[in-house]
């Protein structure tokens, strides 16, 4: 008997620390959700706060100088094709210059896919560290006892329905 009780006070106090480490979790988890929270309420009332991602992104990847060079080339193709076209006897024969193309930033659209991938993998992550800090803060020494129990009785009732 003195064994038994020996055994259950290391155990309490197993548990209670594990239970501790699971409340830690949970709040961890629970500040980071609260983050990705409020950086996705951010850029929704500025969305100019992306500017400095789509330079991040621009500055890593050039990305913007492919816009611009598929710009110049359709400008330069369009150009040649009015030249080539014939003149309407009314107009005069003075060609005017068609007003180049201004390229759209390519960086900005793709910094908001990636901070949105992002916000989206770590409130994932948030979710998974809150629900394992919950399991742990609600961990019970019985729960494998009782689990077992619950499969040997499972078993011999399957055998008795036999």
């Amino acid at each position: 008997m003195e064994k038994e009780n020996a055994g259950s006070g290391s155990v309490d106090v197993v548990s209670a620390l594990v239970r501790f480490l699971g409340l830690a979790i949970l709040l961890f988890g629970l500040w980071i959700g609260y983050q990705v929270v409020s950086e996705a309420w951010q850029l929704y009332h500025s969305p100019e706060k992306i500017q400095k991602y789509s330079e991040k992104v621009e500055s890593g990847s050039k990305i913007n100088e492919f816009g611009e060079s598929v710009c110049k080339l359709v400008h330069e193709t369009m150009s040649e094709t009015v030249k080539k076209m014939p003149q309407m006897a009314d107009q005069k024969a003075e060609q005017k210059e068609l007003t180049p193309l201004k390229p759209f930033t390519v960086s900005y659209f793709a910094a908001w896919g990636i901070v949105v991938l992002l916000l989206l993998v770590v409130g994932k992550l948030a979710c998974w560290i809150i629900s394992t800090g919950g399991k742990l803060a609600m961990y019970s020494g019985n729960t494998e006892k009782v689990a077992k129990a619950m499969i040997k009785q499972i078993l011999l009732e399957m055998e008795y329905k036999k």
